[in-house]
C-alpha cells in the first residue's frame, strides 16, 4: 500500500465535496480512489470516509489512520536522514519548493548562481501550489528551502530574495480614479477611499488571494 498517496488522499477529503472532486484535485481517476479506500477500509475493518452525505468527510477513524500515516511518514524520514548521513556520496541535494505565482526571470539567474557558488551540490525545484503544503513539507523535511510568500512562523528563518510591488487597479468609476494620472502612491488616505469598495478576487482557498487579502 502506498501510505504516502493514501495519506494525501484522506487529507484531501476535508477539502473536497464528492469523491470524483477527490480524484480531480489529485489528478487520479474516480475509480482508483475509491478503490484505494475501500481496500484500506477493508484491511482495517473500518469505515474511513463518509461518502453518502455531501460534502465527504473523514469519520473518526479516518482521522486517527491519518495522524498514524503521518507519524509513520515522518518517522521514515526522520530514518532516512539519519542514515543519509553517513552516505559516502560527495554530492548532496539541496529541494526547493517555488509556487509560481513567485517565479520570474531572477528565478533562473538565482539558480545559476546557487549552482556557481556550491558546484557539487544539486538542487532540486519543486512547483508547489500553496504556501500550506509547503509549510507542511517544510515540517517534515520533504523539501529544505520554500521560495515563497514569507511565514510567520518563530520555527522558520525566513529572507527576502526579491520583493515584488502590489498594485491595486480601480476602474474609470473609483473615486480614486484620475485620468491625469497614472498611478498614486499608497497612504492612509488612499486606503479609506478603498474601503466599501467592489473587488474581483480568486477562490477563497488560494494562497495568493490571502496574499492578497492581507
Amino acid at each position: 500500500m502506498d501510505e504516502k498517496l493514501l495519506h494525501k488522499v484522506l487529507v484531501t477529503v476535508e477539502e473536497v465535496k464528492t469523491i470524483t472532486d477527490l480524484a480531480n484535485r489529485l489528478y487520479l481517476s474516480q475509480p482508483y480512489i475509491s478503490q484505494l479506500i475501500t481496500k484500506t477500509e477493508v484491511k482495517y475493518n473500518v469505515c474511513l470516509v463518509n461518502r453518502r452525505k455531501t460534502p465527504i468527510s473523514l469519520t473518526p477513524a479516518g482521522k486517527e489512520l491519518v495522524l498514524g500515516l503521518e507519524k509513520i511518514l515522518n518517522d521514515r524520514k526522520y530514518m532516512s536522514q539519519r542514515i543519509n548521513q553517513y552516505s559516502t556520496k560527495s554530492e548532496s541535494t539541496i529541494k526547493i519548493a517555488i509556487t509560481p505565482i513567485w517565479i520570474s526571470r531572477k528565478t533562473s539567474k538565482i539558480i545559476q548562481l546557487l549552482q556557481q557558488s556550491h558546484p557539487y551540490t544539486q538542487f532540486g525545484i519543486y512547483r508547489i501550489f500553496t504556501s500550506n503544503d509547503s509549510l507542511k513539507l517544510l515540517e517534515n523535511g520533504s523539501i529544505d528551502i520554500f521560495w515563497g510568500a514569507q511565514f510567520h512562523n518563530s520555527q522558520l528563518l525566513s529572507n527576502y530574495v526579491y520583493r515584488s510591488r502590489a498594485c491595486i487597479i480601480v476602474p474609470f468609476n473609483h473615486p480614486l480614479f484620475d485620468k491625469n494620472k497614472y498611478e498614486l502612491l499608497f497612504s492612509q488616505k488612499v486606503l479609506n477611499k478603498l474601503n466599501y469598495s467592489n473587488e474581483v478576487s480568486l477562490t477563497n482557498n488560494s494562497a495568493f488571494q490571502k496574499i492578497v487579502d492581507h
